[in-house]
């Protein structure tokens, strides 16, 4: 939502209507969507939303019918999860920077938040480890583990005949009911997806809540109180550095089928780069998704906590949060001294991933985005993330380690080229109105017409608002 509301900025200034009335506007919406009273599942009288988190909502990217792009806009299952509060958080902060300034959100609004957000520390570790889950856990006693996933789709799918009562209940609401034979087959394998959604706990979440936590340092004068929360529930952060390390892929380290073995399809698209980095000679190690190996899988799968076809994976957007939480921390000081964790084994890491991504944006993810961005398949996604730590590194004066001036000179340099490129050459013109320019992405792209011919029906704001976003980050540098 708040992304969405910088893509709509440009609108309104071009319409002539008033930036800081829209705004305002804007942080009022966002600020009124936090859960103040939080609900039990239940349905279908109610659904869990967790108190103080902001909600979002799972949809399937419907296609290959002629109503898909209304089945996307029309079903949702609420969910409450850490990803979408944490991010939240750090556009409200980030959005500080910016002139003319939204107001700030207050130091309530923050709390709940981060209040929220520290329910999603691992249960299965030692709650000052530090180390985020996406969705909330249960507790099976059965197996003595705490088992994450989507409450409310979790929960649908498991009860099939209320699940299957709901959509049906749904599209009879929106007047769509003749869709129902079209998608009831679908909408029946779920059951089966969603107990891929069982995962243990992540990078992604993990690095992304250590740049809130820097994010809170350069302005805990602003706000004490909520800076003060998130230390107090983070006081282990040399834990997530450790970790960083142990669960790292090491293509060429053949005394570890732990560190070695990776998911086929990461494999897939980084094969051309591991064989160059093979001819140069020297080992690499890459930022991995997943907080778990496969000797740990081996005996958490029995108990609900797996990885996704109990392999790991190295997906780009995931490489690109943990970088910038890296960086972020070292440049706000969030952990000293910073020399003790951040040793030669973490700056190996930390250079070999960003080499990675250097290399993939300048070879057009290996012609396949689709296996590079596993778990984001935007690239206008993911080159924002790039460009959120290009910027923090150029914004820097100096740096403590030689190797963040190397990571800056080649994740700019890929921007600067190849990332650029791409956006003069996605940029499209409206039909209607060759002036006004915007950027489309996937989704949709594989709804038919009448004719029962490929059409376009998506939505281009999302796609737009990133590349936006990705100008505010390069224009700094």
């Amino acid at each position: 939502m708040v992304k969405l509301g910088i893509c709509l900025l440009f609108v309104v200034q071009a319409l002539g209507m008033s930036v800081d009335k829209t705004i305002n506007s804007l942080a009022e919406r966002v600020a009124k969507s936090q859960v103040r009273k939080g609900t039990k599942f239940f349905p279908p009288f109610s659904y869990y939303n967790q108190f103080g988190s902001y909600p979002s909502e799972i949809k399937i990217n419907f296609n290959g019918i002629l109503e898909a792009h209304l089945l996307r806009d029309g079903i949702g299952f609420l969910d409450s999860n850490c990803f979408v509060t944490l991010w939240i958080n750090i556009i409200l902060l980030e959005a500080q920077r910016y002139s003319p300034k939204p107001p700030a959100p207050s130091e309530e609004q923050l709390r709940l938040a981060l209040s929220a957000i520290s329910s999603y520390h691992d249960r299965n570790r030692a709650f000052n480890e530090s180390i985020f889950v996406f969705w909330p856990q249960s507790y099976n006693s059965s197996t003595d583990a705490w088992v994450c996933g989507p409450v409310n789709l979790g929960g649908l799918a498991r009860e099939e005949a209320k699940f299957n009562d709901f959509i049906e209940k749904l599209l009879n609401d929106l007047g769509l009911e003749f869709l129902w034979k079209k998608i009831g087959a679908i909408l029946q394998e779920l059951n089966g997806l969603v107990k891929a959604f069982r995962i243990p706990a992540d990078f992604d979440d993990t690095l992304v809540n250590v740049g809130l936590g820097a994010m809170l340092a350069n302005q805990r004068d602003n706000f004490p109180d909520a800076y003060t929360y998130w230390l107090q529930n983070n006081t282990n952060l040399e834990f997530v550095f450790e970790s960083i390390k142990k669960y790292s892929y090491r293509p060429f380290d053949n005394s570890s089928l732990d560190a070695a073995t990776i998911d086929p399809r990461s494999y897939f698209y980084l094969r051309e780069f591991l064989y160059e980095v093979a001819n140069d000679g020297y080992p690499i190690s890459l930022v991995s998704t997943w907080v778990e190996n496969i000797s740990e899988d081996r005996v958490l799968a029995y108990k609900g906590v797996a990885m996704p076809f109990n392999l790991n994976n190295v997906d780009l957007t995931v490489t690109a949060n943990v970088l910038y939480g890296i960086t972020s921390a070292i440049l706000s000081q969030l952990q000293l001294p910073t020399k003790a964790w951040f040793d030669e084994d973490l700056q190996a890491i930390y250079l070999n991933s960003s080499n990675l991504i250097m290399w993939q944006i300048n070879h057009n993810f290996s012609s396949r985005p689709d296996l590079a961005l596993t778990y984001y398949p935007s690239v206008y996604n993911f080159f924002w993330f790039v460009s959120r730590t290009v910027n923090l590194l150029n914004s820097a004066a100096n740096f403590t380690f030689p190797v963040m001036a190397a990571v800056k000179k080649s994740l700019t340099s890929a921007l600067r080229g190849a990332g650029t490129k791409f956006f003069l050459t996605s940029v499209q013109h409206d039909s209607k109105d060759p002036t006004l320019l915007y950027f489309d992405d996937f989704l949709g792209n594989g709804d038919v017409n009448i004719e029962g011919k490929l059409c376009s029906l998506s939505s281009n704001l999302f796609s737009t608002s990133k590349d936006k976003d990705f100008g505010l980050n390069f224009s700094s540098f």
